[in-house]
């Protein structure tokens, strides 16, 4: 059961561009994303968050790329990855830095709705 939901997005990550490690045995896939255009820089929606006070965010994130995408992501395409390099220590957080952890144990029609956000042109974002 799985295996089928991970072949799904695996292919959807693969078709949009992410280089992806094959899990053996897991519910996520640590995708490579750096062959995926995307404007690397914190979102403006997201600042206005922070100085409104609504949101609290650790500076250091702010330069980081995976976090930057992971965002970028779920802004422009309601999908949303985990920015890997949380679980890094401060000194090794640039090894994740062009990963991004997607969960794949949902439902169907969420993985295949993912699939064709992703898949979608990079010249014809749709704000969510």
């Amino acid at each position: 059961m799985y295996q089928t939901k991970r072949d799904v997005l695996l292919n959807s990550l693969e078709q949009s561009g992410h280089r992806v490690l094959r899990p053996q045995g897991s519910f996520f896939i640590l995708a490579n994303f750096s062959g995926v255009p995307f404007p690397n820089q914190p979102l403006a929606e997201l600042d206005e968050l922070v100085s409104a006070g609504q949101l609290d965010q650790d500076p250091t994130t702010r330069t980081s790329q995976d976090y930057n995408y992971c965002r970028w992501l779920t802004v422009t395409r309601g999908v949303t990855a985990i920015p890997p390099s949380s679980f890094y220590c401060p000194e090794h957080k640039l090894m994740a830095n062009s990963f991004a952890r997607f969960a794949f144990c949902k439902g169907d029609p969420q993985l295949q709705e993912a699939g064709r956000r992703l898949c979608q042109p990079h010249d014809k974002f749709e704000t969510q």
